[in-house]
């Protein structure tokens, strides 16, 4: 292994180890968007930081961007989504949520609304890919 080698792979091993440091201890969660379903808000690539701490879906608003587990057919994997919120049901038990290009989206419009145990957390940063 050469030396760039070497320090690539420590690199990405402390970056993830940062990663999930954050997410234990500050209940944050990274999730880079994927596919253009959230264009032109995101973009593929873009980083997505969200709130993940007990509590924080009582905060969400219709608007807000969130990041949810959609049901298996829906979804490529176990990669979580990023959606939009498009409407809450009384008592906050369901969330409607959909993209912001819905040519391009694979959403509440397809599989319904999500139960809130499946509404992960709060998009509250955007890190824009190198991209753009």
């Amino acid at each position: 292994m050469t030396r760039r080698a070497g320090l690539a792979a420590l690199t990405a091993l402390l970056t993830a180890s940062l990663l999930a440091s954050a997410t234990l201890l500050w209940g944050v969660r990274f999730v880079t968007v994927e596919g253009s379903s959230m264009s032109p808000a995101l973009e593929a690539g873009d980083l997505v930081v969200a709130v993940v701490l007990p509590g924080t879906l009582s905060f969400v608003e219709p608007g807000d961007i969130v990041i949810a587990s959609a049901p298996p057919a829906a979804t490529q994997g176990s990669h979580p989504v990023v959606k939009r919120v498009r409407s809450i049901s009384a008592g906050g038990e369901s969330f409607e949520l959909v993209g912001d290009n819905p040519e391009h989206s694979r959403d509440s419009r397809h599989y319904g609304a999500l139960p809130r145990e499946r509404v992960r957390g709060l998009v509250v940063w955007v890190v824009p890919s190198g991209d753009r």
